[in-house]
């Protein structure tokens, strides 16, 4: 009795072909044993099962050495690993009913703090990294945004609107005796609101080209809409030893 066999079925996806004889993969051509077709939505799927072809071997790809580092860069990345790495977990939720608050929020001591921004934290989803004096800020920002008909905010936050006259400002939720105990919190959110001041035209003109980029591909999606590419995929049976026990 021969040994069992491990079946390995390798396919091949490809662009749509008139179904004809002359089938081939990389422009070799493959004996067809069945051929089906299915229909996914308004695309056609075909399926061809074919005998074992004799594709050349893949091309092994050549690893492209890098640059070795200068030393203005080795020293540079020196400084910066001298100095603490603090990863920055500070949820954004965009109120957007105006005027726009921000609501933070991050967990420290075990506790979780709430603060509110006159800041559209949409202007700083670009901001991931930042070094000052004392450590290397690293924030990933899980930024959201909530509509005027699903937001809850305070009645009444004390803030005015961020401009080029009103600078930006938080509040955070607690005590006077909480909120300085989260000074060290704080430093990271004072960064955040000192750059916005200090970028605040550049930050809004890049945000309204983001806006603008999003409306336009939106728009050219709307008058020409993809239609889902027909397929073909080969596939064959591969007959290998079983493992010796």
């Amino acid at each position: 009795m021969r040994p069992p066999s491990i079946f390995l079925i390798l396919a091949s996806l490809l662009a749509a072909s008139p179904l004809h004889a002359a089938d081939a993969i990389d422009g070799i051509p493959v004996t067809v044993l069945a051929r089906s077709t299915v229909t996914e939505g308004e695309r056609t799927i075909t399926y061809v099962r074919i005998r074992p072809p004799a594709l050349p071997p893949r091309p092994v790809p050549v690893p492209v050495p890098s640059a070795a580092p200068s030393a203005a860069e080795l020293a540079e990345w020196a400084r910066l690993e001298a100095k603490p790495r603090i990863m920055l977990g500070v949820s954004a939720t965009v109120h957007l009913r105006p005027p726009v608050v921000t609501e933070l929020r991050w967990r420290s001591a075990g506790r979780e703090w709430v603060a509110w921004s006159n800041v559209d934290f949409r202007l700083l989803s670009q901001l991931t990294d930042w070094e000052t004096e004392t450590a290397v800020y690293n924030w990933f920002p899980f930024l959201f945004e909530i509509g005027p008909n699903h937001e809850q905010r305070p009645a009444d936050l004390g803030l005015a609107p961020a401009s080029e006259q009103t600078p930006a400002e938080y509040v955070v939720e607690g005590t006077a005796a909480e909120v300085a105990a989260a000074e060290a919190d704080l430093a990271p959110l004072d960064y955040l609101h000192a750059y916005h001041d200090v970028n605040r035209a550049e930050l809004i003109a890049a945000q309204a080209a983001r806006e603008a980029a999003a409306a336009e591909a939106a728009r050219q999606a709307a008058l020409a809409p993809t239609k889902p590419k027909d397929q073909t995929i080969y596939f064959w049976k591969i007959e290998t030893p079983a493992a010796t026990p």
